[in-house]
């Protein structure tokens, strides 16, 4: 990969930041832990970079390492918290996290049924969950 003694992230620098970016897309995914977690790691790894600008010039480059590392956990919890704000189970609105006292669904159909010849195909969208005597408004496709 290394044509003419230029090393492959130097043309593409994203393929240096992509590694950590989808190492805290995986850890988040099948680990699964909690958002805090991810904003205590973003907070000194953010300290010793905003502390790497102040310091003189000459120190800056003395300990690279420490940047570096620093750098990779910011990225990789980025990628964590990535995951941590697409996913619908973290939406306080999600009818998912209301099953047990809920009673019936309203949903309002958004296309025409479409028959196939071993399955049926319908677009909807829910609108009210109905529970003993009260209505929740809900958010996401059924």
């Amino acid at each position: 990969m290394a044509a003419y003694g230029i090393p492959g992230w130097r043309k593409a620098p994203f393929l240096r930041i992509f590694p950590a970016l989808a190492t805290g897309v995986l850890l988040q995914w099948y680990t699964g832990p909690d958002e805090k977690l991810w904003w205590w790691l973003m907070l000194p790894c953010s300290c010793t970079i905003l502390v790497s600008f102040v310091l003189p010039w000459f120190s800056l480059f003395k300990y690279p390492q420490i940047h570096g590392i620093a750098i990779t956990i910011l990225f990789i919890s980025t990628g964590a918290l990535l995951v941590c704000k697409n996913d619908i189970r973290n939406n306080p609105q999600w009818y998912g996290r209301d099953t047990q006292s809920i009673t019936a669904m309203q949903v309002l159909l958004n296309q025409a049924p479409s028959e196939k010849p071993k399955s049926g195909n319908q677009l909807a969208a829910c609108r009210q969950f109905i529970k003993t005597t009260t209505g929740n408004q809900a958010m996401g496709s059924c």
